[in-house]
């Protein structure tokens, strides 16, 4: 323990002295987290365990960088772990299903070039490397798109990372609390570094400012856009318009085009959703109806579907909200791919969930509360959100 101590030491008197790049931020961060050294780890690590954010660390791998590549590597290997924390490496693997092996890689390809090569061991991991040359990686991608990139050639991939990834997959908090502890870590050591007139790299900052700021479009706009673009567009027999075909016959109707959409509307009902949130939702949505021509079917579910029906326009506002159970999106989205004639779902969550099994191929808004997990974000669909 003397040893990590001595360097983090160095470390935050180095952030002190030294504003002008990330190590403010990243020196008030590592001080929230619980430091331990572990044999088991073949080099360094971090994890959550009982809502508490861990560094692991093996002494004898540290001392080896030390002595052949010296303090300041050390140090870059201690950044490349908390970018792994301020990115939710630790989580978003699970979340969206990836293979490990190959998220891993391509989580170090995101966050090495954030470092430098000048910063870190000579073993870790850069797009422009030899053994890389043949996937045509692009240079400062994030994960997402690395790993898209090699899970194409998954069965040709053998690379070694540097740091050690083991711990992520024994996490035991829910997706909430992982995702809040981080992000709660993040945001105090981004409001210290603003008051210590610390810089932050522009990848970096944007990534951590677009963390905590909500969508801004309309997302009632954005509705109709979708309404617009996926409107089923037949005809119906009229006497507005004459019959084309017969011109001189006034007995014969004509036809005029006939746009409707079915819309299916999920309302998430767990418990961490307010009245409150409902209420404002389902207002928003009734303007929408009156001034598009639409049908909407709603749908009830925390981790089963509790409740359907039609939304009629005539209704009152005093819907009845059933479940306040746990989530799951799944169901939804199972009842949706049994169901081919809706044009689009929008779902009002708080997204304090994973997606799991959630496919489909229709237009999908997900429309969050105020108190919403934007830390997450959906694999597919709009996200927008409803402000004051």
């Amino acid at each position: 323990m003397e040893l990590i101590n001595k360097i983090i030491v160095s470390y935050l008197t180095d952030g002190i002295s030294n504003t002008k790049d990330n190590k403010v931020f990243f020196a008030n961060l590592l001080v929230q987290i619980k430091k331990e050294s572990n044999k088991d780890i073949g080099t360094m690590g971090v994890t959550i365990k009982n809502s508490q954010l861990y560094l692991y660390y093996n002494e004898d791998w540290i001392n080896e960088i030390l002595k052949n590549e010296g303090l300041a590597k050390v140090k870059g290997v201690i950044e490349h772990e908390l970018l792994h924390l301020v990115f939710n490496h630790i989580k978003r693997g699970d979340i969206f299903k990836r293979r490990h092996d190959i998220y891993n890689i391509a989580c170090d390809l995101a966050i090495n070039q954030l470092i430098g090569k000048d910063k870190l061991p000579k073993a870790c991991l850069f797009p422009d490397m030899s053994e890389l040359k043949k996937y045509n990686l692009e240079p400062e991608k994030n994960a997402e798109h690395y790993y898209k990139k090699l899970i194409e050639k998954a069965d040709k991939v053998k690379l070694n990372i540097l740091d050690n990834h083991n711990g992520w997959g024994e996490i035991k908090e829910n997706d909430k609390t992982a995702s809040e502890l981080v992000k709660s870590a993040i945001k105090t050591a981004y409001d210290q570094s603003k008051k210590s007139q610390g810089h932050l790299s522009g990848a970096l900052e944007e990534y951590i400012k677009e963390l905590f700021t909500p969508p801004t479009i309309n997302w009632k706009t954005l509705l109709r856009q979708y309404i617009a673009y996926s409107i089923k567009y037949g005809h119906k027999r009229s006497w507005k318009k004459p019959n084309r075909r017969f011109s001189d016959r006034s007995d014969i109707k004509g036809h005029t085009p006939n746009r409707t959409a079915k819309i299916l509307l999920a309302i998430d009902t767990s418990g961490s959703v307010s009245d409150k949130d409902f209420q404002d939702f389902l207002a928003e949505v009734k303007g929408i109806m009156v001034s598009q021509k639409c049908d909407i079917d709603m749908i009830q579910c925390d981790s089963d579907i509790v409740d359907k029906g039609r939304l009629r326009k005539s209704q009152k506002l005093n819907v009845k909200f059933k479940g306040r159970g746990g989530t799951s999106f799944k169901p939804v989205f199972d009842y949706l791919q049994k169901r081919p004639d809706y044009d689009m779902l929008i779902y009002f969550t708080d997204l304090y969930c994973d997606f799991k099994d959630c496919h489909t191929y229709k237009n999908v808004i997900w429309v969050l509360t105020r108190q919403a997990n934007t830390n997450e974000k959906p694999p597919f669909g709009k996200v927008v959100q409803i402000n004051d």
